[in-house]
């Protein structure tokens, strides 16, 4: 049995090099901790190049809001911080686990390492092949929305704004539309000059509840763009 060199609440950080030889630091938040399955839920932000602390918290960028990952895939983890997890930090957390009731836990099982290999090639920037890996796990386990989310972020940052659109689109019929989905399809339609359709898309994004005020300030800033 694997033990977690980490708890619930806890930020923690590790030590990577990435292809361009710079030392980087991947932050993480455990959302969930589940020792039947050896499996860690965990938020993941964007590296850091310094190792950070709690003071750091705030300003950090969410890359991925719920990634399930085995607990031995985390190499030497240092924690530096712990906040009590909230119902709003197990949204996504709670949709993976309503979805994946009823479901034969190999092909579950087999879906995640499909997931964690698309979050490791996204991590290390390899957009496409960690694309393949996302639709991997999204064709063995369609249920697995957080998947083509982060398809749709890697093709973002190729530039293949239509196939990311398409992917926020699976996303938003799996689960629901969402900030993030809404959002970031109205990025890709100004990216793509289609200013009017972007300008729509902010719009109802504008109308969800509960916008934290780093969404509320990247809403507007984009708005003002399609004006």
């Amino acid at each position: 049995m694997t033990l977690p060199m980490f708890k619930e609440g806890d930020y923690f950080y590790m030590q990577e090099t990435n292809e361009g030889g710079t030392v980087v630091y991947p932050v993480c938040y455990c959302l969930k901790i589940d020792h039947d399955h050896e499996t860690a839920h965990i938020s993941v932000f964007e590296d850091v190049v310094q190792p950070p602390s709690a003071k750091d918290i705030d300003q950090l960028e969410t890359r991925i809001m719920h990634a399930p990952v085995a607990l031995d895939g985390f190499q030497t983890p240092t924690v530096f911080h712990n906040r009590p997890v909230t119902e709003a930090d197990l949204e996504e957390y709670n949709d993976y686990q309503q979805n994946s009731q009823d479901i034969d836990e190999e092909i579950i099982q087999e879906a995640v390492a499909h997931y964690e290999r698309g979050v490791e090639l996204h991590e290390q920037e390899k957009f496409e092949e960690a694309v393949n890996a996302y639709v991997d796990a999204l064709e063995t386990y369609p249920a697995i929305f957080e998947a083509a989310d982060n398809a749709g972020f890697c093709c973002m940052s190729i530039g293949a704004y239509e196939k990311a659109i398409e992917f926020f689109g699976i996303s938003e019929d799996i689960n629901e539309p969402t900030f993030l989905t809404i959002f970031s399809t109205g990025e890709c339609l100004l990216n793509m000059g289609n200013k009017e359709e972007a300008h729509q898309h902010l719009l109802k994004a504008r109308m969800l509840s509960e916008l934290d005020e780093e969404q509320r300030d990247a809403l507007e800033s984009f708005l003002q763009q399609t004006s």
